[in-house]
């Protein structure tokens, strides 16, 4: 049983292999290759050239699924079919002429007809250049050099420096587009299309090369401030005149931007970060590179501020009398100061708008200036900004004060001292001069008392409330001003008794007479 089932399988295989075995009408003893040729091409004749087939007998190993041999050009294999007998024999092979004929004489041999594999081109085309993280966008066309035909649907990958970049297919005209989205860093590329074959096609390849561009990161400082150095990527660069700042980044991602402000150096002003255009008020901050928005940074400046003191007749105050500076900015901060101090104010702060950041310039108000204990400025009425070495004139309200003494009854000067108390408590005396009279300049507006030193009398001290230029006319009465007019309102009253009563003035004079007489007459 198992002796017919081991027949019936051979006999089955031998019928399928004769199937696929094109052999043409042929004697047993030879075979025309021509004839083969036209057998498989109608409209080709008897001259018809040959030069693309190839005519080969070739030994079978038995048993095996296939034979592979080359003619020196090309590569050939023969499925074999275990139909012809195993005996010994030697291969004829014959190639490229008009007419070919292979013998053979039963010998255990196949015959196939094999055409030659085309040859392949690849075309690719592209910008020379991207942008960093741009989408890569390639074409070409896939052609059959042979018959200048497209090859549709197959498959072209790319590469570079051995890395693989993708693939795609080609569409029914050979035609394809590919897109790499491989993020690549900056640089130079040479990138290969390939095609690695296929049936009757040769492998094609191609090139191509661009550049890929580096991002730039570009910072601007608001306001506009020249050597402000950042920080990125291990990169530090400084900001120009016009406050830009820019760096090349060769790999897209997420960075750290770092502000440096210890290294800015400007003797004439010092620099404080202030915030981000986002709501952040760190130095630093990460950036997405790449990214087409410029990176807005604030940036507070201080500039240093001198001061100087004058009178309402611009003439300079000595700062010694100045006891205490009071300044208030805009925003509501106050700075205590002392004289000579010439303090680093913010000249403007960074806010921002709907357009982006903004630089505000901070206005300054003079609240109080004392001197002897009294403000001698009106507070909020004289406005400054913090400009680069700047310096504030404040007008102080001092006054002149004029004293005048003299006697009250004779009008004649009279003392040679005043001492002028200043509203904070203190008494400095002052010389009146052959006159009578004394200037003392640039008092500070309050209460004063003057008071006449070393006379005795009415009058001798004055207070004075000083707020503009003042004379003072001291009138002193002295005890001797005081005799002359107590004997002078006696007699005056005394004539007039009088005169309205002559005769009481004749009976004091006859009583005066009468008492003259008798002291005389006591006498002798």
């Amino acid at each position: 049983m198992k002796r017919w089932l081991a027949i019936s399988l051979v006999i089955l295989g031998l019928l399928l292999g004769l199937q696929h075995v094109k052999i043409p009408r042929a004697s047993a003893a030879s075979l025309n290759i021509a004839d083969i040729y036209r057998s498989q091409h109608t409209n080709a004749t008897e001259t018809s050239p040959l030069n693309v087939i190839y005519g080969i007998a070739v030994p079978v190993t038995p048993n095996a699924a296939s034979t592979s041999f080359s003619d020196g050009n090309q590569l050939f294999e023969v499925t074999n079919r275990p139909i012809i007998s195993q005996a010994s024999y030697s291969p004829v092979y014959s190639s490229g002429v008009s007419k070919i004929t292979s013998s053979f004489l039963h010998t255990p041999t196949f015959l196939m007809d094999s055409k030659i594999p085309h040859q392949v081109g690849i075309s690719l085309a592209g910008n020379s250049q991207f942008n960093l993280s741009e989408p890569i966008i390639l074409t070409g066309l896939l052609k059959d050099l042979t018959t200048g035909a497209p090859i549709p649907n197959k498959t072209v990958s790319f590469t570079t420096n051995g890395i693989i970049l993708g693939q795609t297919h080609t569409d029914d005209q050979g035609g394809f587009q590919i897109e790499l989205r491989k993020d690549l860093p900056a640089g130079s590329y040479v990138v290969t299309g390939i095609f690695k074959g296929a049936h009757l096609l040769n492998p094609a390849s191609n090139i191509i090369t661009f550049k890929i561009l580096p991002a730039f990161v570009r910072i601007q400082t608001v306001p506009a401030i020249p050597g402000i150095t950042f920080q990125m990527d291990g990169q530090a660069f400084v900001s120009g005149a016009d406050g830009i700042a820019s760096v090349a980044i060769n790999q897209a991602g997420v960075y750290r931007l770092d502000v440096l402000l210890d290294k800015y150096k400007n003797p004439s002003q010092r620099v404080e970060f202030g915030r981000w255009s986002v709501e952040s008020y760190q130095p630093f901050r990460d950036v997405q590179v790449p990214s087409d928005n410029v990176i807005q940074v604030g940036i507070n400046i201080y500039h240093k501020v001198n001061f100087k003191f004058l009178d309402l007749d611009n003439y300079p105050v000595d700062l010694s009398r100045i006891s205490s500076i009071s300044i208030r900015s805009v925003q509501g901060d106050v700075f205590a100061l002392k004289p000579g101090d010439t303090p680093w104010l913010p000249a403007s702060r960074t806010a921002r708008r709907q357009n982006g950041l903004q630089e505000t310039d901070l206005l300054y108000s003079v609240n109080s200036v004392v001197i002897d204990g009294s403000n001698v400025v009106n507070s909020s009425q004289q406005r400054f900004f913090a400009k680069l070495d700047d310096t504030w004139n404040i007008s102080l309200l001092l006054f002149t004060l004029n004293i005048s003494v003299k006697d009250g009854l004779f009008a004649s000067p009279i003392g040679k001292t005043v001492s002028l108390t200043y509203p904070n408590g203190q008494s400095e005396n002052f010389e009146l001069d052959n006159a009578g009279n004394l200037t003392i300049h640039t008092l500070a507006r309050g209460i004063y008392h003057v008071s006449l030193k070393g006379i005795k009398g009415l009058g001798t001290s004055t207070p004075v409330a000083l707020s503009r230029n003042q004379s003072v006319n001291m009138r002193i009465i002295t005890p001797l001003d005081a005799a002359v007019t107590g004997l002078t309102g006696m007699g005056i009253a005394l004539g007039l008794i009088f005169y309205g009563r002559p005769w009481l003035l004749g009976n004091i004079v006859r009583k005066k007479r009468f008492s003259f007489r008798k002291s005389m007459d006591v006498r002798s």
